[in-house]
């Protein structure tokens, strides 16, 4: 039996969670140990990973992730932290001989982006950021559909990401705009990502919106991405200050309108012909897809291309500068 590569997470708070539970299955990799500074944290790690099938083998707890580093060595690192925490504790990770997948966003600044990949390339370490939605089944195959051209021009590109404000305790980081970079940063980047994997880098952005605490960075933002005259328009939607959950992202074509809601993908055409719907219930979710990609990376040896780090660096930076956009009145940032 080829040998699985040894995994450690290290924050086990709500993305934690969601990480964890990926692991119950994973054909090329087993989690060894959970790090995580509230020891409370750990109550529920056993109904996490339950399994109806074979028991998994224990899994170590650490309230240090440099001890469960040094004593572990784990072959790849899943980090769960908050975005302020994401720099520091990839690069110890790196230098301790870890590849790492590391939780959108990348980071907090562009300058400590550029740290982590310097790091990577320095190590010969592999470096992910998890940025879901590359991997997410129905997002694939909107993707495909775009690609394959058989629905003509894309005219206008659209998404919404709604949510409540994500309270947390007993430190809500999340309301710290300093820490989280707030609702676009957090929540609407997954837009902003797939966005720029599907079309490529826009020629400039603007955005709107609002600051509900000044201290806590924007709760909700409508951002425009230019791509030229003879380019789509995109727009996206993202909040923190709604009562419930609510995303889905619309194309309209010249011959059809796709729409991806409730984990289906619904292809609309015009003069009354039946829509075509694609369910993707049941299938490995992008959480479970971008662990599973990233260890057959490190194991075969090839770079993460479906998801590089220069990439995901420049996710970040043009989420940044819709913030920077939106606290000038939504003024119009070139993108270089």
């Amino acid at each position: 039996m080829a040998r699985k590569l040894r995994v450690a997470l290290i924050g086990l708070g709500g993305i934690g969670h969601v990480h964890a539970r990926q692991y119950r299955d994973q054909p090329e990799c087993q989690l060894v140990a959970v790090a995580d500074s509230c020891p409370a944290q750990f109550r529920d790690l056993k109904a996490i990973l339950a399994t109806e099938g074979e028991p998994l083998p224990p899994v170590k707890t650490y309230a240090s992730y440099e001890e469960m580093i040094r004593k572990e060595k784990p072959d790849m690192v899943d980090i769960c932290l908050p975005t302020d925490l994401h720099e520091k504790v990839s690069v110890y990770a790196m230098e301790a001989g870890c590849h790492v997948l590391c939780e959108k966003p990348m980071a907090r600044t562009v300058e400590e982006a550029d740290h982590m990949m310097a790091v990577a390339r320095e190590t010969g370490r592999k470096l992910m950021t998890a940025q879901c939605l590359r991997f997410d089944p129905g997002y694939q195959a909107f993707r495909k559909a775009h690609l394959s051209g058989k629905y003509g021009k894309l005219l206008r590109l659209s998404a919404v990401r709604l949510s409540g404000f994500p309270h947390r305790k007993p430190v809500n980081w999340y309301a710290e705009g300093k820490r989280s970079g707030g609702a676009i940063l957090d929540l609407h980047l997954h837009d902003t990502d797939f966005f720029l994997s599907l079309l490529g880098r826009p020629k400039a952005v603007s955005a709107t919106g609002i600051l509900k605490d000044p201290l806590g960075g924007l709760q909700e933002s409508l951002s425009q991405y230019d791509y030229g005259e003879e380019g789509p328009l995109v727009a996206a939607e993202g909040s923190w200050c709604r009562t419930g959950w609510c995303c889905w992202l619309a194309g309209v074509y010249e011959k059809a309108t796709l729409l991806l809601q409730d984990n289906a993908l619904s292809i609309v055409f015009p003069g009354g012909r039946k829509p075509q719907v694609k369910s993707f219930e049941g299938m490995h979710n992008g959480y479970w897809e971008e662990i599973a990609y990233l260890v057959k990376c490190i194991l075969r040896n090839r770079e993460p291309e479906r998801c590089l780090p220069a990439s995901t660096r420049d996710s970040l930076r043009i989420a940044l500068e819709e913030t920077r956009s939106a606290e000038h009145q939504g003024r119009k940032i070139p993108l270089k």
